[in-house]
Order: C-alpha cells, then sequence, then structure tokens
C-alpha cells in the first residue's frame, strides 16, 4: 500500500477505492477485497490457504514452525496482491492460533513486517463481537444467537434487534483442536463439548430463539445439507434449516467416513471435510441447548463485522438489500435515475391498488434496481440470464425466498410473463401466490419500458389507476402518440393478468 500511494485504485465498480481484510485464523488465512465502503460490499477477490496454524498448539503450547512459515509466505502473496490493487484500508485480524500461541507474538512482528501493518489479535470476546457485527451486516433486525465456530474456539454471542448483548464467550471448542484434542475418537471430543458448553449462563435467554451460524465449518456443513437435499441453489448466505431436522443431520454427519464423503463432489476442501464432524458435534450440542426457532446460516462474519463497525450511523441505517441492489443498477444498467422513476410508477399499483406489506416493498425495489441488469445479454436470452444472476447476486438480507420473487419478476419482465423450462428449478423457493404476484409486477415493468424506452423523464408523467374493472393508464396530451401495438399490447396482457379490461386515456 506504502509503495502504491500514487497508483490509482484499480476501478472494479463504481468509484470508491477496494478496501480489504487479511483474516490470520486457526485453520485457514484469508484475503478478502471488498468493492468500497458501502453498506453491503461485495467482495471482489477472495482467497484463501488452509494453513493450519492451530494445528498441535493444544498439546505444544506452540504454533508448527512449517506452518508459520507457509502462513508468512501467503502474506508476501497477498501484499503483492493488495498493492497491486490499491487497497484503500487494509484491516488484519489474528484469532486463536495466535493469541494462544508461546509463539504468538514472534508470528506477529513478522507477519507486521511483510505487510507493514498493525495487526489486531482479537480476544475471544472481540471475536464474538465482530462475529454478531457480521451478522448485522447482512441481516436485518437480527435476534437470537450467534455462533461462530473456528479452528481453534467457539464464540457465542446473543443478539436483540441488531445489538450486541453483554455475554459474549469464547471456549476451546474449535473443529480443528478438538479433533486433535480427542486424538480423532468422537465420544471423547462429545465429553469435551458439554463440559464447555456447560460454562455458558445465557441458554435460557436464548432458548427457542434464532440461531446465527457463522464460521467456514458450519458453512461446509450447510452446503453438505444443500447437496444431501438437492437444494436448488448453492447461496449460502440466508439459507435455513429446519431445527427438527438440523440435529439430526449433524449427528448424521458426525457418524460418516471421510474416505466415503471426500469421494463425492462437494465444493469442500479435503482438510475441511476432516474436521466436520467434530464441527457437527458441536453444532448437535448447541441446538439440544438452544431448540432454536429458526436456523440461519451467514455468510458474513468477522471480516464483515470489522468493516460493519466502521461504517458511520447514517451508512448502517441504510437497508443493505436496497444499497447493494442500487449499487448493481450504477455500475450494470442502462439508467439508475429510470430505475427509481419505475420504484414511483410500479407504486401506483402495488400499494394504493393491490396491498403491499413493507417486506414486499423493499423486494419492490430491489426489482426495479436489478431488472435492466441483463440489458447487455442477447435479448433472447435475456430472461433466463437474468434470472441466474439475480438468484445468485452478491445480495444479504434477503431470503431464498426473496431472491426467487426478484429473479422471476425480472425474468416475467423479459419474458412478457410466459414461464420456460430452464425456469423451473426456483420454483420450490417460491409460493404459488408470490409468483403471481411476481409476474403481474414483470408485466406492470414491460409497460413502464413501453412508456419511456429506457429513460428517466416520461413515467412522472403518467398515471396508472385501477376503476370499476378496468386498469387506466392516463396520457398527457403531449404523449398521446406513445400507444400504439406495443403499449396497447402490454397494457392489454397486465390487464388480463389481474382480472381486469384495460384503458389508455388522453389527458385533455
Amino acid at each position: 500500500m506504502n509503495s502504491q500511494k500514487d497508483k490509482k485504485h484499480a476501478s472494479f465498480i463504481d468509484t470508491k477505492p477496494p478496501i480489504a481484510v487479511i483474516d490470520i485464523g486457526s485453520n485457514t488465512v484469508r484475503l478478502v477485497v471488498y468493492e468500497g465502503e458501502y453498506r453491503s460490499p461485495a467482495p471482489i477477490y477472495n482467497e484463501k490457504n488452509t494453513c493450519r496454524l492451530g494445528h498441535g498448539l493444544a498439546e505444544t503450547g506452540r504454533m508448527n514452525e512449517d506452518n508459520v512459515k507457509q502462513a508468512l509466505d501467503l502474506l508476501k502473496r497477498f501484499k503483492i496482491l493488495i498493492d497491486n490493487m490499491a487497497v484503500k484500508k487494509l484491516y488484519v485480524i489474528a484469532t486463536a492460533a495466535a493469541r494462544e500461541a508461546a509463539n504468538g507474538p514472534q508470528f506477529i512482528t513478522q507477519a507486521e513486517q511483510i505487510l507493514d501493518h498493525e495487526i489486531k489479535v482479537l480476544t475471544g470476546r472481540e471475536e464474538a463481537y465482530f462475529a454478531a457485527l457480521g451478522v448485522f451486516s447482512g441481516h436485518r433486525k437480527a435476534n437470537g444467537l450467534v455462533g461462530d465456530l473456528g479452528g481453534g474456539s467457539l464464540e457465542l454471542v446473543s443478539v436483540t434487534n441488531n445489538k450486541v448483548d453483554e455475554n459474549g464467550i469464547t471456549l476451546p471448542l474449535g473443529a480443528l483442536r478438538l479433533m486433535e484434542v480427542s486424538n480423532g475418537n468422537l465420544e471423547v471430543a462429545k465429553t469435551i463439548i458439554e463440559r464447555e458448553l456447560d460454562k455458558v449462563d445465557f441458554w435460557s435467554e436464548v432458548k427457542g430463539r434464532s440461531f446465527y451460524l457463522v464460521g467456514g465449518t458450519w458453512r461446509a456443513l450447510a452446503k453438505l445439507h444443500m447437496h444431501q437435499t438437492g437444494y436448488p441453489l448453492n447461496i449460502l448466505q440466508g439459507y435455513r434449516m429446519e431445527p427438527s431436522m438440523a440435529k439430526g443431520f449433524a449427528n448424521f454427519v458426525s457418524q460418516m467416513n471421510f474416505d466415503i464423503i471426500s469421494k463425492h463432489e462437494y465444493n469442500i476442501s479435503k482438510s475441511r471435510l476432516q474436521i466436520l464432524p467434530f464441527g457437527a458435534l458441536v453444532l448437535a450440542a448447541v441446538l439440544t441447548r438452544v431448540e432454536p426457532q429458526k436456523i440461519v446460516v451467514s455468510a458474513c462474519g468477522v471480516r464483515e463485522g470489522i468493516l460493519y463497525d466502521k461504517l458511520d450511523k447514517a451508512e448502517k441505517k441504510k437497508d443493505p438489500l436496497i444499497s447493494a441492489s442500487k449499487l448493481y443498477s450504477k455500475n450494470v444498467s442502462r439508467s439508475t435515475e429510470h430505475a427509481e422513476e419505475l420504484i414511483e410508477f410500479t407504486a401506483q399499483i402495488f400499494g394504493p391498488e393491490l396491498s403491499e406489506s413493507s417486506e414486499e416493498n423493499r423486494l419492490r425495489q430491489a426489482v426495479c434496481y436489478l431488472d435492466d441488469i441483463g440489458w447487455r445479454a442477447h435479448p433472447d436470452v435475456r430472461g433466463v440470464q437474468s434470472l441466474g444472476v439475480i438468484s445468485n447476486a452478491a445480495l444479504v438480507a434477503i431470503s431464498h425466498a426473496g431472491r426467487a420473487f426478484i429473479a422471476y419478476t425480472v425474468y416475467y419482465r423479459h419474458e412478457g410473463g410466459k414461464d420456460g423450462n430452464e425456469s423451473q428449478y426456483l420454483r420450490p423457493l417460491i409460493k404459488p401466490q408470490n409468483l403471481v404476484r411476481a409476474r403481474v409486477l414483470g408485466l406492470l415493468i414491460r409497460v413502464a419500458y413501453a412508456i419511456s424506452g429506457v429513460r428517466q423523464g416520461l413515467l412522472p408523467r403518467v398515471k396508472l389507476y385501477i376503476d370499476e374493472g378496468e386498469l387506466i393508464l392516463r396520457l398527457p396530451k403531449d404523449l398521446a402518440d406513445l400507444r400504439g401495438k406495443r403499449l396497447n399490447g402490454r397494457l392489454d396482457k397486465l390487464a388480463f393478468e389481474m382480472g381486469l379490461q384495460a384503458k389508455i386515456t388522453v389527458k385533455s
């Protein structure tokens, strides 16, 4: 960074320079570069290596020298990358292994010299705190228990309406540590887990609430659950597991043979698969105590929590879904101003005429920001391409059902409300009534484009409303010539979908 002071930042997206976090964990060391200081920044570069700094730590009290060298060599690589990307701000954190090892201070000194940057060695309570902030960065109004399972430790903290309660605790139950101190014996590991979890004094406070899963091992467990159930999306953020099934699945995974698991294509590293049974044991034990109402996977953790903590109050108050969708619009769509006019245009029907909850309102806003992201594709494939891009986009603070709603709406906007075989895979995620709603909104947006083309300025001048069984579009006199086959046909189709008759009037 210092050597690149005068270098223009890599203009990945919009105009803000990238920021980065290096996370030196007990199992992996990771660099994530984000697009800038936004409420919901998307990663533009993500690299990790399994250095296993916590390997043997419980027995020797020190980090293995070969693993230390591997980590330091990796940091040298990261230094070159962040300098080349002209990262504006870098945050470097280290967790349990560096915190506990006798040679931890020496390692940190060497790492700081390589990076030419200070490293923050987090305490256990700080890990819990930043994990909770990470959940806040990706969820609205988080309530319940946040659990962050790393290689060396487990952090637990309760949260209430996106506020961290003062009960954060760290326990020596990291999956890598458990595997080693138990010598791979699951029964011994269970005894250790029960003993440590008995130290937690706030189980009654979080019982029956939501449980947010943070950390690579639990994410891998969720990924395995997706494969086992044939889930249609490969998005971990916001993935939910039924509590009654999750405990049984965790117990099942804890008994799975590693050699059998490793033969399947789960997109999970072998090093992670080795410790997965121990992470599953921890999850099953926590679930027994919490009996959560719902289990939600958070792909946002300590790293995102570090960034969230640096935001000002105004930025923190922004809706992360709307913030991210608007950023997509600015960088991929033809006109963000048109998208904002589209929000107001569609509000003439959704709200006054068709009831709309606060959640449906924010989804509609996101649709309007994202509806044009496929415009550079060939017209014949814009619908299916948009469906795939949106359903897999780096969006947060949205359920998978919400993803499906937005994706289907934009799909219908391009396909004229028609379904195709290529769109069927998301059907399990969306209720039939919401699919109908998506079709209506998609057809309404088609009407809007027949009025505006794709430029701002015209939509605010037209009125759309329902009166006595008619869907009426009122044009000002100077826009009367917009009437024609395209506009008339699209309005007719929308009206038919809504069980109405279409009518266009001209204001005299």
